[in-house]
């Protein structure tokens, strides 16, 4: 089976299209995405809301962000501590849970059906 051309250009070929990153397979895109959503000052990092991975399912979340920071370096920094954990002030939330709550944390496996949301730290007056 011979798959179409795709509709928008490569990551290979050209700048992605806004909120939107994917993987080149043959020149074409490879099915369903997994989506990582980013809010506040994270969105400036990025210059996306959205960010479309195409990542396998069973994935850990430290390889999901590790992909991140490999698209966006800067990341990094205003996620993570130096001994690689999230930052007490990050929030990555899988499916409305917060990582540091769940059982395996940074090694909690996702899939391209779950919800990836990251809130920097807010803070009011």
């Amino acid at each position: 089976m011979t798959l179409p051309p795709p509709k928008r250009p490569c990551a290979s070929t050209s700048k992605p299209p806004e909120n939107i990153y994917w993987k080149p397979f043959a020149n074409n895109f490879i099915g369903a995405a997994m989506n990582v959503n980013f809010y506040a000052t994270l969105r400036q990092i990025t210059g996306k809301k959205t960010l479309m991975l195409d990542l396998p399912d069973g994935v850990t979340v430290r390889e999901t962000l590790e992909t991140c920071f490999g698209l966006f370096p800067a990341l990094r920094a205003e996620l993570m501590t130096a001994d690689n954990q999230l930052h007490g002030h990050v929030h990555f939330f899988v499916n409305g849970r917060d990582v540091p709550y769940l059982a395996d944390t940074l090694e909690t496996r996702v899939s391209r059906a779950d919800k990836l949301d990251v809130f920097p730290a807010v803070g009011g007056g």
